[in-house]
């Protein structure tokens, strides 16, 4: 779902600025309203389940008790997530060579949907070429 809301989105945002060129503060004012589902169905819709232990756990902030491969994997993660943020300078530098506003979300999801595909087919490859397979 978190691929199809990075594709969809982009897509209705095209439509908006399609339709009312200009109009950032509208758009953005308007992709508050899944936000605010979100939260109203998080807060009236799901509950968690009652445990019957009766021991309440203190949660703790610590990586401690994580394994030393899985702790490493959070630092890639944290690099990598880093190193993504680069991808919005591909759609300032579009729009900077004449591409129009309106197409911009639209590139946005390609992107996504581009990316998607290629971490499906990775991860098949993965898949078929790991070790005892």
């Amino acid at each position: 779902m978190d691929h199809l809301g990075a594709a969809v989105g982009p897509i209705l945002a095209a439509v908006f600025l399609w339709r009312c060129p200009g109009q950032f503060r509208t758009l953005f004012l308007l992709t508050v309203i899944p936000g605010l589902l979100v939260v109203g169905l998080l807060a009236l819709g799901l509950r968690e389940p009652v445990r019957k232990t009766g021991v309440a756990q203190k949660m703790t902030w610590t990586l401690g008790p994580l394994g030393k491969g899985f702790r490493r994997y959070l630092l890639a993660l944290v690099v990598f997530t880093l190193g993504n943020s680069s991808d919005a300078f591909l759609l300032v530098r579009a729009s900077e060579l004449g591409v129009v506003t309106a197409m911009l979300p639209i590139l946005w999801c390609v992107f996504h949907v581009l990316k998607s595909g290629g971490n499906m087919i990775a991860g098949a490859l993965s898949i078929g070429s790991a070790p005892g397979r």
